[in-house]
């Protein structure tokens, strides 16, 4: 006779059933080597971007400007945080703003040198080392035959050596200086995993308000 608790225990072995038929999560995909590695892609870098006003036009095409001024000049910089804790990200976030203030000092006036050396070191070292057996003075000349050259008991030791060493080296060296006035931060933001980038700006009128500023102070 079938019971009821029979048909529990039925019921319970058939949910089991179906949990065990669930297929089993999928592994993590195998890490790749450091040659294989691919750097990251997700975001777009920004250099300098210039704003010009015109002063004054041709006049005979309203878009066609023949003098102006530089108003205003923005710069972003990229630093890596090299960790994920606070002050990964402060350091960061400094080391861009540094960037940014060297990218604008090179963009001003930069002085780049360049050389190049060509040295090559040669060394000739040669060793003889010649036994003669026979008889007689080692200054005469020994003259034989055929035969008496199988059977002689001349035997010479001849060891040359020579090394080349040739280095060629070329160095640039660039090197940039400029007083900044009146740039300021616009943006600090994270870009990637672990890139940070912050954007200065640069404007006329504020370099000339802090020159002003300056000179109230002094």
């Amino acid at each position: 006779m079938f019971k009821p608790h029979h048909l529990c225990a039925a019921l319970a072995l058939v949910a089991l059933a179906g949990c065990s038929s669930t297929p089993p999560a999928a592994s993590d995909p195998e890490p790749r080597a450091i040659a294989g590695q691919r750097l990251s892609s997700q975001f777009q870098r920004e250099g300098i971007k210039v704003e010009f006003e015109c002063r004054s036009r041709t006049g005979i095409i309203d878009r066609t400007c023949v003098s102006g001024d530089i108003t205003a000049i923005e710069v972003t910089g990229y630093a890596n945080s090299f960790g994920n804790s606070e002050a990964n990200r402060e350091n960061a976030f400094a080391a861009a703003q540094d960037e940014a203030l060297s990218k604008l000092s090179r963009f001003i006036q930069q002085d780049i040198n360049t050389s190049r050396v060509n040295d090559t070191f040669a060394k000739n070292i040669e060793k003889a080392n010649d036994v003669l057996s026979n008889k007689g003075p080692s200054a005469e000349a020994i003259q034989m035959n055929d035969i008496e050259a199988q059977t002689s008991t001349y035997s010479g030791n001849r060891q040359n050596t020579n090394e080349t060493v040739r280095s060629i080296k070329t160095s640039i060296t660039t090197q940039s200086q400029a007083i900044v006035r009146g740039a300021r931060v616009m943006s600090e933001k994270i870009v990637d995993k672990q890139t940070v980038a912050v954007t200065l700006r640069w404007e006329r009128l504020h370099s000339k308000a802090v020159t002003d500023i300056q000179k109230m102070f002094r």
